[in-house]
């Protein structure tokens, strides 16, 4: 059984000193844990609200639901848990229950409150430098987008620092688990998102082209992929330029693992890597690529809705669509890159390599 590097979980350290209150460490082969409480009183709203992913995982919150062990004990300060509820603006005690993410620069916590009142907060936690970026990155697309996508993302309750590291406190998700194949109303929902804030620009022109470009020209000396991304970003620019095209904003993670369905609502959370001025269509690639790069799925009968869907919504693009698919491709690749820069071991290796032979592939055949 692992052990928790306490120096590796930023401001959480602390929940360990003078620990009062029982708890279980239940492990995740990627090195994220979950800190479970044995007193299950709550534990049906708990279950309501985190869905745990992994057969290993869900077999480990099964035992913890019906008073099993599900990994091993640990004493937490729980007055602790109490001082960041009242900072996220909850009365307390409050129950808890901790999700600590994989090991690394941007790692962060998601840490879920609840009190004798009924209420529910979800915490989510920067652990490191790093990770500070990403909770300001999820804050500000909340923000602008609290109008336009009212009722299918979280909406912030509150916003704070504890022990030095920002957090957010937003409302939770119930639901269901995420589809994976697309449907109709993954398709409605990223045309609802696209829509949120169009804009047209010419492709020279445009923030999505300069951004890539920028960060692709920095970033280039630090990875295998710099000549095949260089060719293919020729290729493409020639094939766009002078042409002008509707942009608008894309969640840039959207999997099954950050969706939930409540009747037909499609929920979709974690929302910091979410960007403005993104060509359409890049998290409807985005859902049935990461599938098909881990080795889930890869639902090829998604790929006929996109056209017509794309036709009604940008019709500028209808005729780029290999164009569209390769600059989300590069978009990924250029973003692992970056990462790897600041932290060597982010990223899933082999979603990295499925990049890259994707982007050969699909750079090879236009020629």
């Amino acid at each position: 059984m692992p052990l928790i590097e306490k120096e590796s979980i930023g401001p959480l350290q602390h929940l360990f000193e003078h620990g009062d209150t029982s708890y279980w460490v239940a492990w995740n082969p990627s090195g994220s844990f979950w800190l479970l409480p044995r007193d299950r009183s709550y534990v049906s709203e708990v279950s309501r609200v985190f869905l745990p992913s992994g057969k290993q995982m869900q077999w480990r919150w099964f035992f913890w639901r019906l008073g099993g062990r599900p990994g091993e004990s640990v004493q937490i300060q729980k007055a602790l848990f109490d001082d960041l509820a009242e900072q996220a603006g909850m009365s307390c005690p409050v129950y808890s229950v901790v999700y600590v993410g994989t090991p690394g620069a941007y790692r962060k916590a998601v840490i879920g409150l609840w009190n004798r009142q009924d209420n529910c907060r979800i915490v989510k936690l920067s652990l490191s430098a790093l990770a500070d970026q990403t909770i300001e990155d999820e804050t500000v697309s909340l923000h602008r987008l609290e109008g336009s996508m009212q009722g299918s993302i979280p909406k912030i309750l509150t916003e704070g620092v504890w022990y030095g590291r920002p957090f957010i406190g937003i409302s939770p998700f119930g639901g269901a688990r995420g589809k994976r194949i697309l449907s109709a109303e993954h398709f409605a929902w990223c045309r609802r998102l696209f829509l949120a804030d169009q804009k047209k620009f010419t492709w020279e022109q445009s923030p999505f082209r300069l951004n890539l470009h920028t960060k692709y020209s920095i970033l280039q000396r630090y990875h295998r992929l710099a000549v095949p991304l260089a060719h293919v970003f020729k290729k493409a620019d020639q094939f766009l330029h002078g042409r002008v095209f509707p942009f608008g904003w894309a969640h840039r993670d959207f999997t099954p693992w950050n969706t939930r369905m409540d009747g037909d609502q499609l929920l979709v959370f974690d929302w910091e890597m979410a960007r403005p001025d993104y060509p359409p269509g890049y998290d409807l690639f985005h859902f049935v690529s990461i599938q098909a790069g881990l080795g889930i799925a890869f639902a090829r009968e998604s790929e006929k809705k996109l056209l017509p869907w794309l036709e009604s919504l940008a019709p500028e693009w209808t005729e780029f669509t290999r164009e569209l698919y390769l600059l989300y491709l590069l978009d990924q690749a250029v973003f692992y890159m970056e990462a790897r820069v600041h932290a060597p071991e982010a990223g899933n290796e082999i979603f990295l390599d499925w990049l890259g032979n994707q982007i050969l592939r699909i750079g090879s055949s236009s020629e």
